[in-house]
């Protein structure tokens, strides 16, 4: 373990909704407590097929209602109020016959240092069906995501904004390198003016095999490990479970098999299953042997 220079906090949050989900009031909170912490600028996508109709925006609280709601400005509140923050949320439409690819177009050009995204629980014929359009856009764009499953509890409070994360759970396997999303996580927890955690490494195999990785070394950040037998994504829910943990953060390379494309990654069940959000951080594949 080593001592990591802190980070800069992530500016740039992209929210991917649904103006017709019950649940985009729920993600944009999320969002929006980013932003809040970095004087950053959100940016919440909505897709659309282009069918008759304009977006339903009005549908969306405004965010000085939302401000108000949790403390940060007082209610009757101006713009002018609102500009002292330094905070900027700007809504795009983007249309496409593919809502995925859309999308997927439109969070590449922007290039955000987060993308919030729901996920819907779906077995595993229907995912091979019919896809999932968030695990599409994360694996299509390669950018650090949040993802609220569809029976996750959220991380901010939607009446308070409080953010509630004391305990975070990080699997690792030996096939991937993790440095990468411990520089992520690290990121995450700073621009949420995260206080004290408890980081929980869980391997699945001999503590001897466990991989380095440079860690923060803080004194309200407390590391320890836990090591399993069995199915990793099993053994990653069940901890998460037992540890009662608010955040589990993985690494992840999509998918490397016919079985993967079938089943999902071990990535995409755990966020299909977890009751808490998943950070993803994406790494890119493994070079083929010529």
């Amino acid at each position: 373990m080593t001592t990591v220079l802190e980070p800069a906090a992530m500016k740039d949050i992209a929210v991917a909704i649904d103006l017709d989900d019950p649940r985009q009031e729920l993600l944009f909170a999320q969002g929006l407590k980013l932003v809040l912490g970095s004087e950053g600028v959100m940016t919440v996508v909505h897709a659309s097929t282009g069918a008759p109709g304009a977006p339903n925006w009005l549908a969306m609280p405004t965010v000085r209602e939302v401000l108000s709601r949790w403390g940060v400005l007082e209610p009757g509140s101006t713009y002018v109020d609102f500009e002292r923050l330094h905070v900027r949320v700007c809504p795009v439409t983007v249309t496409g016959d593919d809502p995925a690819t859309a999308l997927r177009t439109e969070l590449g050009k922007r290039g955000p240092d987060l993308l919030v995204v729901g996920n819907q629980d779906r077995s595993w014929l229907e995912r091979l069906l019919f896809g999932s359009i968030g695990e599409d856009i994360v694996r299509g764009t390669g950018m650090p995501s949040l993802f609220i499953g569809e029976n996750a509890r959220p991380l901010v409070d939607v009446s308070t904004g409080s953010a509630d994360i004391a305990r975070i759970l990080i699997p690792l396997t030996p096939e991937l390198a993790h440095q990468p999303l411990m520089d992520v996580l690290h990121r995450f927890l700073v621009t949420m003016d995260v206080g004290r955690i408890l980081v929980t490494f869980l391997y699945c195999g001999s503590r001897d095999d466990l991989p380095w990785l440079s860690l923060p070394v803080r004194p309200d950040w407390v590391y320890t490990t836990d090591i399993r037998r069995g199915p990793v994504v099993d053994a990653i829910l069940a901890c998460a479970i037992e540890r009662e943990v608010d955040l589990i953060a993985m690494a992840t390379r999509g998918h490397d098999s016919p079985l993967d494309t079938v089943f999902g990654s071990r990535t995409e069940r755990v966020i299909h299953r977890a009751s808490v959000p998943v950070l993803v951080v994406p790494l890119p594949h493994k070079e083929e042997s010529p």
